[in-house]
């Protein structure tokens, strides 16, 4: 069954600034990430939005970047779960991206704080793909939330939700991440303590 990402061509994109590329081959590559014909197709078509929502040299976000984001955060409802993995990484650089010089030229001031916004905006779809079947789209996810700096009491709500429903890959998966960021050791430490205390 087909995955409908919807509002993709209510968005005009024709004036945006890209990357590389022409900004009306966005809303194609979305609809092509969002049914992939196999992992090759899936590969290609983000291999081709990554080049045109971040500029390549600089690596910097452009006027296109913060638009596209909401449909990313949509990916990851994607039943296919490659889809919403390469979705999370595709964000994650964009966490990491400064704005490109060109966007203060044409006054376009505060694309920075605009991506950011536009990144925690997913917030409640990043916490439910932490109980992902697929390792790679919780391995993602984590790596996102640790970009955006998230604080520990967010991460405490998420593991009371991961031990819930007793997901011991999530909560291993939680808590490596966690152990291997200075941040939050102490957060790793105390997840694996009530993971084992279930255990018991």
């Amino acid at each position: 069954m087909a995955f409908e990402l919807l509002g993709v061509d209510a968005v005009d994109w024709s004036s945006m600034r890209v990357g590389s590329g022409s900004p009306l081959e966005i809303p194609h590559l979305l609809q092509r990430i969002s049914n992939p014909t196999d992992e090759h197709d899936l590969h290609l078509a983000v291999g081709r939005l990554h080049s045109i929502v971040i500029h390549e040299h600089s690596v910097s976000v452009v006027e296109c970047s913060e638009h596209v984001i909401p449909f990313l955060i949509a990916l990851c409802r994607c039943p296919r779960r490659s889809v919403a993995a390469h979705a999370l990484q595709l964000m994650t650089e964009l966490a990491d991206c400064d704005p490109f010089w060109v966007e203060a030229e044409h006054g376009n001031h505060g694309l920075a704080a605009r991506v950011g916004a536009a990144l925690r905006a997913g917030l409640p779809e990043y916490g439910n793909l932490l109980l992902n079947d697929d390792p790679l789209a919780r391995q993602a996810v984590l790596v996102l939330l640790f970009r955006l700096e998230y604080a520990p009491e967010w991460l405490h709500r998420t593991v009371t939700d991961v031990l819930a429903v007793d997901d011991q890959r999530g909560v291993l998966d939680l808590a490596r991440a966690l152990l291997i960021n200075p941040a939050y050791h102490y957060e790793g430490f105390e997840l694996i303590e009530a993971a084992l205390a279930k255990r018991r």
